[in-house]
């Protein structure tokens, strides 16, 4: 039917478990990393560099050693796959390492717009507040797919 060959094993439960445990010892989580929303994994060491990525990699690793100085602000701007929210990411993850002393936030485009648009929705001041002391507050802000925001229509207050 498939004409394919087909290797089949077999795991008991207690082995999965086992594994899953064995995987779980080997991620370290930084409590810094999950306060900025950002993967663990995705680090400058995991990122594949290739000549369609090089250049945002060069830019994302120069932003990452020296905040506020070099591409401020940076916008990597490119295809599907080819490693945007890694590299953001990465970012986040070497300055949380290096630069404990920074407050980094990575949020996607769509969790800034529905913050924002909470904020003014409820009509209370105190969501307001509470919106601009989040994003104020933050010494290193990502946001991710920001190119969505063209595609919509922008509110002016």
């Amino acid at each position: 039917m498939f004409n394919k060959e087909f290797n089949i094993s077999f795991l008991l439960e207690k082995d999965l478990n086992e594994n899953k445990e064995k995987e779980e010892e080997n991620i370290i989580y930084n409590i810094n990393s999950a306060k900025a929303n950002l993967n663990p994994k995705y680090t400058f060491e995991s990122f594949i560099v290739g000549d369609s990525n090089k250049f945002a990699y060069m830019a994302a690793v120069s932003v990452a050693e020296n905040p506020g100085k070099t591409y401020n602000p940076l916008f990597l701007y490119g295809g599907v796959g080819l490693g945007k929210t890694h590299l953001l990411h990465a970012v986040g993850n070497y300055l949380n390492e290096h630069r404990p002393d920074l407050n980094v936030l990575y949020v996607t485009c769509e969790k800034f717009t529905n913050d924002f648009v909470e904020s003014i929705r409820s009509g209370k001041d105190q969501s307001n507040l509470d919106f601009r002391d989040k994003y104020r507050s933050v010494d290193v802000l990502m946001i991710d797919d920001i190119q969505f925001i063209s595609n919509n229509t922008m509110i002016t207050i």
